[in-house]
């Protein structure tokens, strides 16, 4: 069995000159590649801009995810600053939290436990007094989001993409095939065979003779 037989799949066609053969085989297996080639770079690209597309996504998500956290941070201690404004709390103090004040903490006489206080809800954080409260509104509104690690390395496979789009179109003189025996003319004819032209022309010729032969004797005995 050959590698065609295991394939499945033979085509043949005939043609007046061997010429004129060669340049139709070479025009389909051109077109067949052709083809294939648009396919198979259809089908990347989908894949290309899909990915493309979910690293947009990401990229998007997490820069509209930081820009409210940063919005409402700022809402919070703006909020926060007012009411302590209102209430008269210029200073954080153990007063105001029955714990302990941020210079014990700074210093490390203490450690202040957010969490467990009324702090970690947003609505006391008026009590760390307007003071603290201003410097980190200000803090807040001046300094630039903090991406993640993650947002970055989205961003630079991002660029790397979109840099290689154009490139897409771009499929060059690529084979998509490979040649069990390469295309050329026949070193003999396929058909009709010689030796059988001879033999057929041989046996038709003594046939013929024979019949002229007998064809004649007969008629010369009739006359």
């Amino acid at each position: 069995m050959t590698e065609l037989d295991k394939i499945g799949l033979k085509i043949t066609f005939s043609a007046e000159t061997p010429k004129l053969a060669q340049s139709v085989l070479v025009d389909y297996i051109n077109f067949v590649n052709q083809y294939i080639l648009n396919q198979t770079n259809k089908e990347f690209k989908l894949g290309f801009y899909l990915r493309l597309d979910a690293l947009k996504f990401t990229k998007l998500q997490i820069e509209e995810s930081l820009t409210e956290a940063k919005k409402v941070q700022i809402e919070n201690l703006t909020n926060a600053l007012n009411i302590a404004k209102k209430a008269g709390i210029t200073e954080f103090s153990k007063g105001n939290t029955n714990s302990l004040s941020i210079p014990e903490y700074m210093m490390g006489e203490g450690r202040l436990n957010i969490s467990d206080s009324k702090l970690a809800d947003g609505t006391y954080l008026f009590m760390l007094g307007e003071k603290y409260l201003r410097a980190q509104l200000d803090i807040a509104k001046g300094t630039e989001i903090v991406y993640p690690v993650n947002y970055y390395s989205t961003e630079r496979q991002l660029a790397k993409l979109t840099e290689l789009e154009p490139r897409l179109d771009n499929i060059g003189e690529v084979k998509s095939y490979y040649y069990l025996s390469s295309p050329d003319y026949p070193v003999q004819r396929d058909w009709p065979k010689r030796l059988i032209l001879l033999i057929v022309g041989f046996v038709f010729g003594v046939v013929l003779s024979s019949l002229i032969i007998l064809a004649r004797e007969v008629f010369s005995n009739r006359a």
